[in-house]
C-alpha cells in the first residue's frame, strides 16, 4: 500500500478509561478500505458455533460401495473425499478484526499486511463446489408429499437433528440405495453444512428439497453462502460485556470461510496441513489443531503476504462453476483472478443491496490519478443514468397517480350529487342527513347542515331547478380548484438530469402507500402515511438485518428465564409507537422473534394495523379487505352471553356497533366499503390463536387453525359460534343487512361456519400466532392457495422483528408522525365528551 495512503490523517480520539473500552467496541467514521473497526478497539472474541467434526468419517463408515457412488454422482459427492477439518474459532475472529470498509456489501474485504483479499459468493462457490447460481423457488414441490418422512419419521410429530442423525445411522443393510443416499445427504446438511447453535429441527422445505429428483439442480451454495455470510457480516456488531469480550455466533457453513483463508494465507503447516491440490477447494486441507488467541499475533498476521486466490480454466468448467463465471464474463466488475490488490481501486457491483459509499483516496503517482479520474467519471455517468431511469419510472407513477385522483374526485362528485339527491328529497314526515364527515375522515364545509334542510323545506329540489344547478356549479367549481400538474419539467440546463443532488428521503418514504396530508386534513402538515409492511413478500436488507441484531443483542441473555435483557438495556427509550400500541421494552421483540414464546394481544394488534394499514394505503392490492383487533373479539364474546336472551342487547354496546361503521379502530374502513374482514381470535379454552375470515358476500365465517392435529374441526365450530351468532345481529342493527321474518317474527339467521383444509400447520405450541398473521397476509396478497408449506416460522418472525423495529427506528430518528389516521373525528369529539362526564 502507497505509504502517502497508509500514513493519511485520522481524527485522534480522546483516551478512554479501561472500563469505557470494555463496555463497547469503538466504531469510527471510517473511509472505504479503513478497517470496520478501529484497530485500538480491537475486541476479544468468543464464537458460539457447534458443528460435529465426525459427520463425514460416520457418513463413509455407514454408506456401502454402490451407495458411495450413487452419492458421489450427486452435488454433495465431493465431501465423501473431506478430512476432518477443526474449526478453529481465533482464526475466524483474527480475520473478521481486518475487515475493511468498502462500496459492495455483496462481498467482504480484508487487510493483510499490504494487501486486500475478497470473500464473497464466487470464492465460496470454489471452497465449496456447491452451486451458488440459479433460482431457489421451490413453490411448485410446496405440496408434494415427503415420502422420506413418511416411511422413516412418521411417528414423529417434529423432525430434529439428532433424530435425522438416529435414523440414518441405524438404517438396516436391506433399506435401497436411494433411500440411505437421501438420508445420507439429509444428514450432512442438518449437522454438518448448515450449522446452527439453536433450532435443531429439520424443516419440512429441507426435507422436501433433498427428497424430489431434480434437488442436485437447487442452489444449495447460494443458499448456505447468504446464511453463513449474514452471520459473518454482523459477527462483530454485538457490543461487548463488562470484560471486555464480544460473543457470537456463526451460522450457515463456517469452514467454508476458514478453508477460504488457508488458501489465502501461507498457513500450511502452522494452523493447518495441505493434504492434495484438487477441486473442490475443500478437500486439500485438514487440521487437528486447536488455536488460543495468544497465538495468533497481530504482527504475525501483519508479516503474511496474501496469496491469490487463482482458479484454473479446469476448475472453471466445473459444473459448479461455469455458470458463475459467465454471469461474472457476460457483466465483469474485477478480474477474477486478482482478488489480492494493493490497494483495491474501487469497485462496484450493480447489486440492489449494495449501498453507497464515500470515495476512496486518490492515488499519489499521476497516472493512477488519471486512472482514477476515469473510472470516478464513469462511475458518474452510470450514476446519472440511473438516476434518469429513475425519473422517468417517477413521471409514469406520477401520471398514474394523477389518472387515479382524477378517478376520485369524479367518484367524489357524483357522491356529492347523489347526497344532493338525499337531502332533497326527504321521506314523509322525517329528514335525512349524512353527517358532514364522510367515510373517508374528510370535511365537506361549503355549506351548512342545518340552512340545507331548511331551505329544501320550502324551497326547488330538483338538480334541474335553479337551486339545484347553482349547487352542482358550487360543487364542480371547488373541485376545479384541485391542480393537478400534467407534466413533470426537468431541470431546462440539464435536460433529463437534476443540476444539484435534491435531498433523498428516507427509504421508506418510498412507499407506494406514502401520503401527505394538506391544511384541510385532521391532521398536521408534517404527518405522513406509513406502513411497516410492503405489498407482498419482500425480505428485510442485508443492513436492515444488521441494524436490528445490533440493537437486539444488547443486554440479550438467552439462556434466562423470565425477561431475557439485563436491567439497563430492557428499556427502549424512547418507546416505539405502532398506531394505537407503545413499545417499551425489548422483551415484546424477544417474543416476536423467538420460537420459544407465544404472541400477545399486543403483537396481533400492531401486526393487523399494519396489515389493515397496508391495504388502505396501497395501490396494488385488489381485495377489499380490512382487519380487526382483539379487542372486537372480546366484545363479541361477552354480548353472545346476553344476546340469546335479549335481541336488543347489542343496541348498548355502542363500542361494538363502531367497528362496521369505520368509526372504532385506527386506519378503518367501514365494512360497506369491503367484502373481507379478517380477526384474529383467541380461542377461549385452549390459549389458541386462530384467524377469523368473514366473507360479507358469502355470508359465512372461513377459519385458519395451524394446530389440526390438536385442536379438531369440532371444537373449533363450538368456540367461533358467539362470532357466527353475533356478526349478522350487529350488521342488522347498523341497517347494513336486512332480517327475515319467520311466522312472522323477526329472525337474524346465523353465519355458516367453514373450516379450511390442508393449511400448513405449526411444529410446536408456541407459533400460532405467527400462523393467524401469515395467513392474513396470503389472503391479503391473494396468494393463500400457494403458501409456503411448511411454513419457515423462524424466518417469518424474524422478519416481522425487523420490519417492526426498522418502522419504530425510522419514525424516531425522522421525526415523522406516520400513524395518527385515528378514529373518525366525531367520534373522537364524542368520547372525549364522555370522558369529561
Amino acid at each position: 500500500m502507497d505509504e502517502k495512503i497508509a500514513k493519511r490523517s485520522r481524527e485522534i480520539l480522546p483516551e478512554e478509561s479501561p472500563s469505557q473500552k470494555k463496555k463497547e467496541i469503538m466504531q469510527h467514521e471510517a473511509q472505504d478500505w479503513d478497517y470496520r473497526i478501529d484497530r485500538k478497539s480491537w475486541p476479544v472474541g468468543r464464537i458460539m458455533v457447534s458443528p460435529k467434526i465426525d459427520v463425514i468419517g460416520k457418513l463413509n463408515a455407514k454408506l456401502k460401495e454402490s451407495q458411495k457412488q450413487l452419492f458421489k454422482e450427486t452435488c454433495f459427492g465431493p465431501f465423501l473425499d473431506m478430512k476432518d477439518i477443526r474449526l478453529q474459532h481465533q482464526l475466524i475472529h483474527k480475520m473478521l478484526l481486518r475487515e475493511v470498509m468498502q462500496p459492495n456489501y455483496n462481498e467482504m474485504w480484508f487487510r493483510i499486511g499490504e494487501k486486500h483479499v475478497r470473500f464473497s459468493m464466487e470464492e465460496f462457490c470454489i471452497v465449496t463446489g456447491l452451486k451458488c447460481t440459479g433460482s431457489s423457488d421451490i413453490s411448485e414441490h410446496v405440496l408434494a408429499p415427503i415420502s422420506l418422512k413418511t416411511r422413516y419419521f412418521s411417528d414423529l410429530r417434529a423432525v430434529y437433528k439428532k433424530d435425522v442423525e438416529s435414523v440414518f445411522l441405524n438404517l438396516p443393510n436391506s433399506t435401497n440405495d436411494e433411500d440411505v443416499v437421501k438420508l445420507g445427504i439429509l444428514y450432512l446438511l442438518s449437522s454438518y453444512l448448515f450449522t446452527t447453535t439453536y433450532a435443531k429441527q429439520v424443516s419440512d422445505s429441507t426435507m422436501r428439497l433433498v427428497d424430489f429428483d431434480e434437488s442436485d439442480s437447487f442452489p444449495w451454495g447460494k443458499e448456505l453462502f447468504n446464511t453463513t455470510f449474514t452471520y459473518l457480516k454482523s459477527a462483530l456488531n454485538t457490543k461487548a460485556d463488562d470484560e471486555g469480550i464480544i460473543t457470537y455466533r456463526l451460522c450457515g457453513f463456517p469452514i467454508a470461510f476458514q478453508v477460504w483463508i488457508y488458501e489465502t494465507l501461507p498457513l500450511d503447516g502452522i494452523l493447518c496441513e495441505k493434504i492434495r491440490d484438487s477441486w473442490p477447494r475443500i478437500i486439500n486441507w485438514t487440521t487437528d489443531k486447536r488455536i488460543m488467541s495468544s497465538q495468533l499475533e497481530d504482527s504475525m498476521f501483519d508479516s503474511f503476504e496474501a496469496k491469490s486466490f487463482e482458479t484454473c480454466e479446469d476448475e472453471k468448467e466445473a459444473p459448479y462453476c461455469i455458470q458463475m463465471f459467465e454471469e461474472a464474463s457476460a457483466a465483469p466488475t474485477h478480474d477474477n483472478n486478482k482478488d489480492v490488490v494493493d490497494p483495491p481501486a474501487r469497485q462496484r457491483k450493480k447489486l440492489s443491496a449494495a449501498p453507497m459509499c464515500n470515495e476512496p483516496p486518490n492515488v499519489v503517482e499521476s497516472k493512477e490519478k488519471e486512472d482514477s479520474k476515469s473510472h470516478y467519471n464513469e462511475d458518474i455517468i452510470n450514476r446519472l443514468t440511473d438516476v434518469q431511469i429513475k425519473q422517468e419510472q417517477m413521471l409514469h407513477e406520477m401520471m398514474s397517480f394523477k389518472h387515479g385522483v382524477e378517478s376520485m374526485i369524479a367518484d367524489f362528485r357524483k357522491e356529492v350529487i347523489e347526497r344532493f339527491k338525499q337531502i332533497s328529497s326527504p321521506k314523509a314526515g322525517e329528514r335525512h342527513l349524512d353527517n358532514k364527515v364522510d367515510e373517508k375522515g374528510s370535511e365537506f364545509k361549503s355549506t351548512n347542515e342545518n340552512d340545507v334542510v331548511e331551505n329544501f323545506d320550502n324551497e326547488e329540489t330538483d338538480l334541474d331547478s335553479p337551486k339545484g344547478n347553482e349547487f352542482v356549479e358550487n360543487v364542480d367549481k371547488t373541485i376545479d380548484e384541485v391542480h393537478i400538474p400534467d407534466t413533470i419539467v426537468a431541470d431546462q440546463n440539464m435536460p433529463g438530469m437534476p443540476t444539484k443532488r435534491p435531498h433523498k428521503p428516507n427509504t421508506l418514504l418510498q412507499s407506494p402507500y406514502l401520503l401527505n396530508y394538506g391544511s384541510s386534513s385532521d391532521v398536521p402538515q408534517s404527518h405522513v402515511q406509513l406502513c411497516a409492511f410492503e405489498v407482498g413478500f419482500i425480505a428485510p436488507r442485508v443492513a436492515d438485518i444488521d441494524s436490528f441484531e445490533k440493537w437486539y443483542r444488547e443486554g440479550h441473555r438467552p439462556n434466562k428465564i423470565g425477561n431475557k435483557f439485563i436491567k439497563r438495556a430492557e428499556k427502549i427509550v424512547p418507546a416505539f409507537n405502532f398506531g394505537p400500541i407503545t413499545i417499551s421494552e425489548k422483551q415484546w421483540f424477544h417474543d416476536l422473534r423467538e420460537n420459544d414464546a407465544t404472541l400477545e394481544d399486543t403483537h396481533m394488534d400492531v401486526c393487523f394495523y399494519y396489515l389493515r394499514k397496508m391495504v388502505k394505503y396501497s395501490n396494488t392490492i385488489n381485495l377489499r379487505v380490512t382487519t380487526t383487533d382483539c379487542l372486537f373479539g372480546s366484545l363479541i364474546r361477552k354480548i353472545f352471553k346476553t344476546i340469546s336472551v335479549d335481541d336488543n342487547a347489542i343496541a348498548d354496546e355502542v363500542t361494538l356497533l363502531e367497528y362496521p361503521l369505520g368509526d372504532y379502530m385506527h386506519c378503518n374502513t367501514p365494512w360497506r366499503d369491503i367484502d373481507h374482514v379478517l380477526m384474529p381470535i383467541m380461542m377461549e379454552d385452549h390459549a389458541h390463536w386462530i384467524l377469523g375470515h368473514f366473507d360479507l358476500n358469502k355470508k359465512c365465517l372461513n377459519i385458519y387453525n395451524s394446530y389440526g392435529f390438536r385442536i379438531k374441526d369440532r371444537q373449533l365450530v363450538e368456540d367461533v359460534q358467539a362470532f357466527a351468532v353475533v356478526i349478522p345481529h350487529l350488521l342488522v342493527n347498523i341497517g347494513f343487512w336486512k332480517s327475515n321474518l319467520v311466522d312472522g317474527k323477526e329472525h337474524i339467521e346465523p353465519l355458516d361456519v367453514n373450516i379450511i383444509q390442508h393449511l400448513p400447520q405449526q411444529q410446536n405450541g408456541f407459533d400460532c400466532g405467527i400462523f393467524v398473521i401469515e395467513f392474513a397476509k396470503h389472503i391479503i396478497n391473494q396468494t393463500i392457495e400457494s403458501m409456503p408449506n411448511p411454513l419457515d416460522c423462524s424466518t417469518a418472525r424474524i422478519n416481522l422483528a425487523i420490519q417492526l423495529f426498522k418502522h419504530g427506528f425510522d419514525k424516531q430518528r425522522n421525526g415523522y408522525d406516520t400513524d395518527r389516521d385515528n378514529v373518525a373525528r366525531k367520534v373522537r369529539k364524542a368520547r372525549r365528551l364522555k370522558r369529561g362526564n
